[in-house]
């Protein structure tokens, strides 16, 4: 199954297990708005869930931002989950996926472990 935001730059894309799934399971993908406090990129899009099943049940997990950005990358792009506290944000990094960074073209991709908000990290 494949599920592609509105504006085309994310994609997440799940495999079911080989037994099947077993709970009933909801996800959606988007883009927050407004996005949180001290989260400062274009590339932010949360996943969601509901229904008795989760994410992880899922075999093959794979969220994957495909753009172009004038932006500034200093470093190796990466997908990562930022939480979001009172206390601020702090950012958790995912089993990466395939990179494909070409100046002004980047493919992002990373293994979302939960549910959350996932974002593209351009510097470090």
């Amino acid at each position: 199954m494949t599920m592609v935001s509105n504006d085309n730059i994310a994609t997440l894309t799940l495999k079911a297990p080989a037994g099947g799934v077993t709970r009933a399971l909801t996800l959606c993908l988007g883009k927050p708005d407004p996005v949180p406090a001290g989260v400062t990129t274009p590339y932010a899009y949360e996943i969601t869930e509901g229904g008795a099943g989760d994410i992880t049940q899922m075999d093959g997990r794979m969220l994957t931002f495909n753009f172009s950005t004038t932006q500034p990358v200093t470093g190796t792009p990466a997908l990562e989950l930022a939480i979001v506290t009172a206390a601020g944000v702090t950012w958790s990094p995912t089993v990466p996926g395939p990179l494909f960074a070409v100046s002004p073209n980047y493919s992002v991709g990373g293994s979302p472990n939960r549910v959350g908000l996932y974002v593209v990290r351009l510097t470090r």
